[in-house]
């Protein structure tokens, strides 16, 4: 939300340019791969374990189930957004104050398959305006049975300017290296003086 993380965000987006996503493959295909490889056996062993773990939540499809939203002011207690009824976000608010500076971080669990590049893509708007796009790359995970809590780089809030301050409307969504979204939500950023 920083006018750094733009000039950041710029040269970021040049060297993904050049990134090429690999094929995307199962954990079952990449434990196959290479299996007359010892030493290379040995290291995926310790990565992904012998065997996929028991999906945690076996009724649910999805691979990632996201249950928060974290907004921590420093200093401050988190605020959350609870993600498991996205729909009803677009009515919630958060505060924060001109100069701010804050975290944004995601309590999700992943399972049956990898997740690659992970990654939060949001557009703040106001009054219908697009006054600023950006994405925070949470990462790449393997299916685990605990929770993963993510906590995002410090951002500040504008210290000044009237269209710095009011209520934002925050159009999320999150998605991996393959283009798949795994959410897709609204919420409202109010900017206080």
């Amino acid at each position: 939300m920083s006018s750094q993380n733009n000039t950041q965000n710029d040269s970021d987006n040049e060297e993904c340019q050049t990134y090429r996503v690999p094929d995307q493959k199962s954990i079952q295909e990449i434990l196959k791969i290479d299996n007359e490889d010892e030493s290379l056996m040995k290291y995926k062993n310790r990565l992904l374990g012998s065997a996929v773990p028991p999906a945690l939540f076996p009724d649910d499809e999805r691979n990632v189930i996201f249950e928060r939203l974290s907004l921590t002011v420093t200093g401050k207690e988190p605020s959350y957004l609870c993600l498991k009824n996205p729909k009803k976000l677009s009515d919630v608010t958060l505060k924060l104050h001109q100069a701010d500076q804050f975290k944004i971080g995601f309590e999700f669990y992943v399972q049956r398959e990898i997740v690659s590049g992970l990654k939060y893509v949001f557009k703040m708007k106001k009054l219908g305006i697009k006054l600023h796009k950006d994405s925070v790359m949470i990462g790449s995970y393997a299916p685990n049975s605990e929770k993963i809590v993510y906590q995002g780089s410090v951002e500040e809030c504008p210290k000044t300017g009237v269209i710095s301050m009011g209520k934002f409307v925050i159009k999320s969504q999150i998605v991996d290296d393959y283009g798949k979204v795994y959410l897709e939500f609204s919420w409202n950023l109010d900017i206080q003086k």
